[in-house]
Formats: C-alpha cells, sequence, structure tokens
C-alpha cells in the first residue's frame, strides 16, 4: 500500500518528540497547527472554488478531459515519484490574488506583550504571526461552536 503525501501523520516516538523539543515545540502544538492549517484551507475554500468555477466554464470537453486524467495521474503518485519529480523540477514565479491581510492595532500592557514576545521566539515565530494564529483559532472554534448551537 502506498501513503500519499497528504495523508502522513506524524509518529512521535521518542527521537521525533525530542527533536521537536529542541525547537521549543510540543506534539499537541504540531498537531494544533495541522489543524488550523485544514481549517484555513476549509475557510478560504468556497472562493477559491468559485473561481475555479468560473475558469472551468470557458473549457471545452477536451480541455476537462485532459485535466481529469492529469489529475488521476497525479493522484496515483506515490512519495517517491514526487520527491523524485521536485528534484527536476524548476522554480516559477507564482502571483497570488488573495489579498494582503489588514492590519489590526490593538493595545497590550507590557507584560502581556512581553509574555507574548517570549511564547513567539520560542515557536520561531514572530510575536504578530502567533497573534493572528490565534485569533483565527478562536473564530474558527467559535464558527464551530455557534453551528453546532443553531442545529441543536
Amino acid at each position: 500500500m502506498r501513503m500519499r503525501f497528504r495523508e502522513l501523520e506524524p509518529d512521535w516516538d521518542d527521537d521525533n518528540v525530542e527533536h521537536i523539543g529542541r525547537h521549543g515545540v510540543e506534539p499537541e502544538e504540531v498537531d494544533s497547527a495541522r489543524g488550523v492549517a485544514r481549517s484555513e484551507r476549509a475557510r478560504h475554500g468556497p472562493s477559491d472554488a468559485e473561481e475555479i468555477s468560473a475558469v472551468a466554464e470557458r473549457l471545452t470537453a477536451a480541455q476537462r478531459r485532459a485535466l481529469r486524467e492529469e489529475a488521476r495521474d497525479w493522484d496515483q503518485l506515490g512519495d517517491d515519484e514526487f520527491a523524485r519529480l521536485f528534484e527536476k523540477a524548476h522554480p516559477v514565479q507564482v502571483r497570488l490574488r488573495r489579498p494582503l491581510p489588514k492590519p489590526l492595532t490593538i493595545a497590550l500592557d507590557e507584560r502581556t506583550l512581553n509574555a507574548l514576545k517570549r511564547l513567539a521566539r520560542r515557536k520561531q515565530v514572530r510575536a504578530r504571526h502567533l497573534a493572528a494564529i490565534w485569533i483565527a483559532e478562536r473564530l474558527a472554534h467559535e464558527r464551530a461552536s455557534g453551528r453546532s448551537r443553531r442545529t441543536a
């Protein structure tokens, strides 16, 4: 059975825990970050899907068939084959259409700000990025709990 790259789960044996520990990270933080990444992808999905749908409407039947075949080929690649393709690849420039994030200024007392900076340094990210991640996590949690309350 071949394991697809996107299906890999971390194996939290002693060596891996020790390795990430040297970077000031706990296994729970990695698992949480992976969950945030999944929720971020889910949150941005509809706008991407709408854009893809608009492009798909302009494709001919032959183009759609060719894209389906290409997608099937990519799905059948094993990890070794996938890695080999990346070794042969040449860098390309990509222009993202997603709008830049809007700045939000908040006032924190010195003690809170220093604690945030220390924790961010331990996690090897900027304090503003850590704050943004936490806000995104909390908003996702609020959205999820709001949905469950509405459906109950």
